[in-house]
């Protein structure tokens, strides 16, 4: 379990019947993850101080229980739900050909700095993402065909055009 520093945010894993990932605050009270692999265990391990960003461990997609390479690291925001890092860092244009992120371990406290474990080129290591922008794939109001990349702040200003349409990483030509 981990716990914020100011005590109003907790989170923990292996809940319900489905062993899904959770979160505490006071205003949300407790709320399930979604797992993002359907093996083992999936634990939120870390919070950013306001609990608007969680990582952790999303399961596994090995059936073996001493097999870490099949252990997925997770992302959570309100808005975003519950997403495989690996995909969304992928999605941002983020090369790190040969790596499998296994788990968030810990986070900055406004979320933008992510640590965790993993598997590179080299074997099992440590690894830190620093995300204060994020790309999005913004189109105009009222012109949904009209689409460019842009890059905004991490988590609220990200939030903000997630409510309006645009999607997470770069826009792609069929976009």
């Amino acid at each position: 379990m981990y716990v914020t520093p100011d005590g109003s945010t907790f989170t923990g894993g292996n809940a319900g019947p489905q062993l899904k990932p959770w979160i505490w605050t006071p205003e949300g009270g407790l709320q399930l993850l979604d797992r993002i692999a359907p093996n083992f265990s999936a634990y939120a391990l870390s919070a950013s101080d306001d609990g608007k960003v969680v990582g952790g461990l999303g399961g596994s997609l090995s059936q073996s229980a001493g097999d870490a390479s099949g252990n997925r690291a997770f992302l959570w925001t309100p808005d975003l739900g519950t997403v495989d890092f690996e995909n969304f860092l992928q999605a941002q244009g983020t090369f790190f050909e040969g790596w499998v992120l296994w788990s968030t371990s810990s986070m900055s406290a406004d979320g933008t700095i992510q640590v965790g474990s993993g598997a590179g080129p080299r074997g099992a290591a440590g690894w830190m993402i620093n995300m204060e922008k994020v790309n999005l794939c913004h189109a105009a109001p009222g012109r949904p065909s009209n689409t460019r990349t842009i890059n905004v702040p991490f988590v609220d200003a990200m939030a903000d055009h997630l409510h309006h349409g645009d999607t997470i990483g770069v826009c792609t030509e069929s976009e």
